[in-house]
């Protein structure tokens, strides 16, 4: 089975020219998507990591991961308008 490689190397000029677009903030179609996911990515990874986590629960820091998971929440919601009105 002959497998093509891939070059991926941070020296291919196609991952320059798309880290540079990135950084510099150039929008493409599919970024509102990607937002949407990134920040649900991080909603699951907060209620996984953070919400029923020991410490939290001893130093009483529940209320302030609960603001958070509004705010990401909010922001998840915000973000999904923009990406689906596109």
């Amino acid at each position: 089975m002959n497998e093509e490689i891939v070059d991926i190397s941070p020296t291919d000029p196609k991952v320059l020219a798309a880290a540079k677009a990135y950084i510099e903030g150039e929008y493409k179609e599919g970024h509102a998507i990607e937002l949407v996911d990134r920040i649900h990515t991080i909603i699951v990874m907060a209620e996984e990591l953070l919400r029923d986590h020991p410490a939290a629960i001893k130093f009483g820091l529940n209320d302030k991961i609960l603001a958070i998971d509004e705010a990401l929440n909010n922001l998840y919601q915000e973000a999904g308008a923009f990406a689906f009105d596109e």
